[in-house]
């Protein structure tokens, strides 16, 4: 009797384990392609737009697209960098600082939704989340004691 219990109590356990398995997503790619790191390089507007705002000198062009001054970007970008860099690795080439912030001031200044910001920066959703969420706790930290003393 223990034993036709413990059976069964087994093939319980296998089909729970079965209809699990069959409920798993299976992922159709790893990276979508146009999230591909080795076709996104030299895309983007922090790889394009930003650089060229930057070469021509055009103040006005460049403070409508990232609200802010070229001197307030680098200001602001220095003081975030080191907070915002992270090493290359086998796996992956990081996200530079620059594109993160391009990124979240783009979220924050334009009203953009990350969403949108995906296909723009051609990043992956969780990517342009975490990068949000990683640069407005750096700008944070390295503009309370300025900004905001009571912190």
């Amino acid at each position: 009797m223990e034993e036709e219990l413990l059976n069964l109590q087994l093939l319980q356990l296998l089909l729970l384990k079965k209809r699990k398995k069959t409920r798993e997503r299976k992922r159709s790619v790893w990276v979508r392609p146009i999230f591909d790191v080795s076709r996104m390089i030299g895309q983007g507007p922090s790889h394009n737009l930003m650089k060229e705002l930057i070469i021509s000198n055009d103040v006005i062009m460049f403070a409508n697209y990232v609200r802010m001054t070229p001197e307030s970007w680098n200001c602001l970008l220095g003081k975030v960098f080191n907070k915002l860099e992270k090493s290359t690795t086998n796996m992956r080439i990081p996200i530079s600082p620059a594109e993160q912030l391009c990124v979240t001031i783009r979220y924050l200044a334009d009203g953009k939704t990350q969403k949108s910001l995906m296909y723009e920066h051609r990043h992956g959703h969780s990517t342009i989340v975490g990068i949000t969420t990683e640069t407005m706790t750096a700008i944070i930290d390295a503009l309370k004691d300025d900004y905001l003393p009571n912190l």
